[in-house]
């Protein structure tokens, strides 16, 4: 199992693939977490078996500031899938930064604050398709 996580970037967040993506404002931390299965095979009539890693799963972790205003914060709620993008570092500029994308699942949405504080947001899920990472940094 392996993590990234980071204080900086940009989260997007949309309905679809295809749909409108909404820059997450506000957030402080993110996490990615990856876990991996083992596999081993062989070919008919091999001695010696194949070994190799796939990936099994992913989760992730948000957490920030409440704004009532952000059109990001807006499509957040416990049991939504929604299309997400994460753009570790850089400027933002997809052809050229690192990105993670895919469909995640909220499942679980909580706040907290008290009166002479802000507001804090946290959400938290898995991954609901595989994981794709395009411009990868990772191992560099």
């Amino acid at each position: 199992m392996s993590t990234l996580a980071g204080c900086e970037g940009i989260v997007l967040l949309s309905l679809d693939e295809n749909g409108p993506a909404q820059i997450v404002g506000e957030l402080t931390s993110w996490s990615v977490t990856f876990g991996f299965n083992a596999d081993e095979f062989r070919a008919l009539g091999s001695y010696y078996p194949n070994r190799g890693i796939s990936a099994a799963d992913w989760s992730f972790s948000f957490s920030g500031y409440f704004d009532p205003t952000d059109p990001g914060q807006s499509l957040i709620s416990a049991g939504a899938i929604l299309y997400c993008k994460i753009l570790p570092i850089g400027d933002g500029t997809p052809a050229t930064d690192p990105e993670m994308k895919g469909f995640i699942y909220i499942d679980s949405l909580d706040s907290s604050g008290s009166p002479d504080d802000l507001l804090s947001l946290s959400f938290n899920g898995k991954g609901s398709s595989p994981l794709i990472a395009t411009n990868t940094f990772i191992g560099e």
